[in-house]
């Protein structure tokens, strides 16, 4: 049960607060004037979304969702998947609307969290090299 709430119940909250996010209509968000920033909120939300699913697979142990895909990856490509489906259902959303530019935003946030993994993985691996 403990592993079930510290892992797997916080992205399939943060999930439900994405969707959330896409129910409201776009008159009723905050208008923010800096140029750009609303592309870095789809990536940062995205990030968070793919730190959360590879959490929920690789911990306490791994799972392996698609064939012997690693936790990391399969993370990746489910929060891909659903990025762009909640694009396509601004479609139905009253005053809102798709954009591929958010679609994109949306990847780079997976991309990103990609990266950032790979290299702390990479500095764990030398960190242990070097205390052997």
């Amino acid at each position: 049960m403990k592993n079930l709430l510290l892992y797997k119940i916080p992205a399939l909250l943060w999930a439900a607060f994405i969707f959330l996010l896409l129910t409201v209509p776009s008159s009723s968000l905050p208008t923010v004037h800096i140029v750009d920033i609303d592309k870095l909120a789809h990536a940062g939300v995205f990030f968070i979304q793919a730190f959360l699913l590879y959490r929920a697979f690789e911990f306490p142990k791994p799972i392996h969702l698609i064939g012997s895909i690693k936790p990391a990856y399969s993370a990746s490509i489910i929060t891909v998947i659903y990025a762009t489906m909640s694009e396509v259902y601004q479609f139905f959303i009253p005053d809102r609307t798709p954009e591929i530019l958010d679609a994109l935003a949306n990847s780079f946030g997976v991309i990103l969290f990609l990266g950032m993994l790979f290299i702390w993985n990479r500095r764990m691996k030398k960190r242990d090299q070097t205390s052997a």
